[in-house]
């Protein structure tokens, strides 16, 4: 343990045993490996989500189905994360590390300081508002996506608020910045990057913002010359319409 300022900086030696502190950042590893893939879907879902397909695309099948696939993925990634006592999970660590038969060294070895300042941040976070968004998380994965719950499929019985097969990209950030918050504590001293380089940055276009690019590039409302047509139907669009249009060309000019 050192201090940096009024920091108290709480190493893994001191708290978690020697011989299993390897283990400890394996564990650290697979999760953060899982925040990143939860992260990176949100922000391409949000983008796809903010273009305007019904001007620049005749058919939203493709994009419909990629929206559909990575907010699967996302619950799938957040329910492992957040939930779960038994598994590589946050809430399995946190009681591991509260755990001399796991990693939490005994009182004898351990730095009291250290540790008493690691319960003071656990109890200051105040994750009680997980618990609603992880049973979300967990009815949306039983009923509708590892499974297909009969009585909501067949029996066509009207489903209770907390088990629609939906939550918005708002809520499931939600869920990864109060993981991120308590993933954050036990990580200890110990730096783990929870982005893709500087993917999503919002200075820095990425690989979706050139793809969703070229989907307005090579619409109707874009080709060259422009004609007689497209004037006349540009005419018909709403205010708001005409709007993104113009904002589209001015970017592309």
């Amino acid at each position: 343990m050192k201090r940096i300022g009024s920091e108290i900086v709480i190493e893994p030696e001191d708290i978690i045993q020697g011989d299993l502190i390897q283990d400890y950042l394996n564990e650290l590893d697979a999760i953060t490996q899982q925040l990143i893939y939860a992260r990176n879907n949100l922000i391409i879902m949000r983008k796809i989500g903010y273009f305007p397909h019904h001007l620049f695309t005749r058919d939203h099948t493709f994009w419909s189905l990629i929206q559909k696939a990575l907010f699967e993925s996302t619950v799938m990634l957040l329910t492992k994360v957040v939930s779960g006592t038994e598994k590589i999970s946050l809430p399995n660590l946190k009681n591991k590390m509260f755990d001399t038969r796991a990693y939490k060294r005994t009182d004898t070895d351990i730095v009291e300081q250290a540790w008493d300042e690691f319960q003071k941040r656990i109890k200051l976070a105040k994750f009680g508002d997980i618990n609603i968004l992880q049973q979300r998380l967990r009815n949306i994965r039983n009923n509708h996506l590892a499974h297909l719950d009969r009585d909501i499929y067949v029996q066509k019985q009207p489903m209770k608020p907390d088990e629609v097969n939906h939550m918005t990209i708002d809520e499931l950030d939600q869920v990864v910045d109060i993981a991120k918050k308590l993933f954050d504590i036990l990580c200890l001293n110990v730096y783990r990057q929870l982005e893709f380089w500087d993917y999503g940055r919002p200075d820095q276009p990425i690989d979706v913002d050139e793809l969703l690019q070229h989907v307005a590039e090579t619409s109707f409302w874009f080709a060259e010359p422009v004609s007689e047509h497209i004037d006349k139907e540009y005419a018909k669009l709403s205010d708001e319409d005409k709007a993104i249009i113009d904002e589209w060309r001015a970017k592309l000019a």
